[in-house]
């Protein structure tokens, strides 16, 4: 599988979320307080809502919708609400840069084209 770069490692600083788009996939770069990323489809597991609406303190990531909760170190599921985990794409730091492994886009069962990995 190959590894494509998604942006500069220090771009999204620690405790922070960002939306990155690279030819024309959407990732959302979510940076532990600890600054070890993790890179997940930008949308709930549960429907279409968009995670960057919800709120991230740095460990803990909450879809604003109903609140299902994933941690932030490996995208499990966090709480007793959410009933899927995230799906994450394989990521390193390489020289400054955050890398994934990509092959095609990770994607829920209720997006169109539904492509789901687990």
């Amino acid at each position: 599988m190959e590894w494509k770069s998604i942006c500069n490692a220090d771009q999204i600083g620690a405790g922070e979320m960002q939306i990155v788009e690279i030819d024309g996939t959407r990732f959302l770069v979510l940076k532990q307080t600890d600054d070890e990323p993790l890179v997940v489809p930008p949308v709930c597991p549960h429907m279409t809502m968009d995670l960057c609406d919800g709120f991230f303190d740095g460990e803990i990531l909450t879809c604003a919708q109903h609140l299902w909760q994933w941690s932030a170190k490996d995208g499990s599921v966090h709480g007793g609400i959410a009933e899927r985990p995230l799906l994450v794409y394989p990521s390193r730091k390489v020289n400054g840069v955050l890398e994934i492994q990509f092959e095609s886009e990770l994607r829920y069962g209720h997006e169109t084209d539904a492509e789901e990995t687990p």
